[in-house]
C-alpha cells in the first residue's frame, strides 16, 4: 500500500484595498480600513508621508482580513501626502505596495510666530509673538503675549489679554 501526502503551499500575495478621503483636515480623527481577500498577519507596514517628506509608521488593529486604525497626521506638514501600505497574509506572503495620495489641510495649524489661517478657534496661548489674520471667523481667545496683531474682516472677536501691545484692524462691526 502506498501512502501519498498532498502538500499545498500558499504562495499568492494578498490583494488589498484601502479607501482614503481626498482631503484630511488637520486635527480631525480619520479612521481608515485596509481590506484583503484573505486572512492577514499582524505584520504590516503602513507609512504616512507628509508634503515635505517627513513620515511616520502607523500601527493598525487586525481583525481577520481587515486592518483598521487612525490616520494620525499630527506632526506632518500640510499639502500633498501619501499612505504607503504593505501587508502580509497569515503565511507571510507580502502584498503589492498600495499607495494612496491625499491632501493634509492645515488650515487650523497653530504655531508660535506664524500667520494662522482659521475659520473657528478657541485659543489660550502664552506665545510672545502672535499674528492672527481672519476672514469671516469667530474668535474667542485669551492672549498672554507681549506682541499681538489681529487683522479681521467680518469677524466676531472676544479678547482677554495680559499683553502689553495689541494692534487690531477691523473692517466690520465687533460684537
Amino acid at each position: 500500500m502506498s501512502a501519498f501526502v498532498e502538500v499545498v503551499l500558499d504562495t499568492t500575495a494578498p490583494n488589498i484595498e484601502c479607501s482614503v478621503p481626498q482631503e484630511v483636515i488637520y486635527g480631525d480623527n480619520t479612521y481608515i480600513e485596509v481590506t484583503s481577500d484573505e486572512p492577514l498577519s499582524i505584520n504590516h507596514e503602513i507609512i504616512l508621508t507628509g508634503g515635505l517628506g517627513n513620515s511616520k509608521q502607523l500601527t493598525f488593529n487586525l481583525d481577520g482580513n481587515k486592518l483598521s486604525g487612525l490616520l494620525d497626521i499630527s506632526g506632518l506638514s500640510g499639502g500633498m501626502a501619501s499612505l504607503t501600505i504593505n501587508v502580509y497574509d497569515d503565511v507571510m506572503n507580502k502584498s503589492e505596495t498600495l499607495i494612496k495620495n491625499f491632501i493634509i489641510n492645515t488650515t487650523l495649524a497653530i504655531a508660535n510666530s506664524e500667520v494662522i489661517k482659521i475659520t473657528n478657534i478657541n485659543m489660550t496661548t502664552t506665545s510672545s509673538n502672535i499674528k492672527i489674520d481672519t476672514l469671516g471667523s469667530n474668535i474667542n481667545t485669551k492672549l498672554f503675549g507681549s506682541n499681538i496683531e489681529i487683522e479681521t474682516l467680518g469677524s466676531n472677536i472676544e479678547i482677554e489679554t495680559l499683553g502689553s501691545n495689541i494692534e487690531i484692524d477691523i473692517e466690520s462691526e465687533v460684537n
